[in-house]
């Protein structure tokens, strides 16, 4: 009875929030000298590894809400690190592009993102590591379903 107690007083939202802020402050301190905050990083990171992807996809590969995309993408346009040109045959839509700046640092920005998945990970098993994130994209998927839901 006491286990279940302890269990049930854990919180799995906070230990994610904990996750989440630790991960800021890493990559906080990691791009500092790029000026570049975390939200930045992660969104530089992603299209990095899709040059020429659309806002609206970047938006749902990020599943993140338009105006926080719309607002990190202004501040990575602005400080030169990206480029937004209009879609031949669409101009409505608009393509993201790395600039030579993002280019210059992009072996950087992709070495820290595995490293921190490093970090996460150290000393758990393969069989450990191949069970967090299966649990992890089930505890995602819970989440999702219970937000379309609502």
């Amino acid at each position: 009875m006491e286990a279940t107690n302890k269990i049930r007083d854990r919180s799995l939202g906070k230990l994610i929030s904990e996750l989440s802020r630790l991960a800021s402050s890493y990559f906080q301190k990691r791009f500092r000298k790029y000026d570049i905050g975390p939200s930045q990083v992660i969104t530089l990171h992603f299209i990095a590894g899709s040059n020429g992807i659309s806002q609206s996809d970047l938006t749902r590969l990020l599943d993140i809400d338009k105006s926080s995309v719309s607002s990190q993408l202004h501040t990575l346009e602005k400080n030169a690190y990206i480029e937004r040109r209009p879609a031949s045959g669409d101009s409505r839509v608009k393509r993201i592009y790395v600039t030579e700046r993002t280019k210059a640092i992009e072996a950087s920005l992709h070495e820290d993102f595995a490293s921190w998945t490093e970090i996460l990970l150290d000393g758990l098993s393969g069989e450990e590591r191949k069970t967090v994130f299966s649990l992890l994209e089930k505890i995602k998927k819970n989440a999702q379903r219970t937000i379309q839901e609502m």
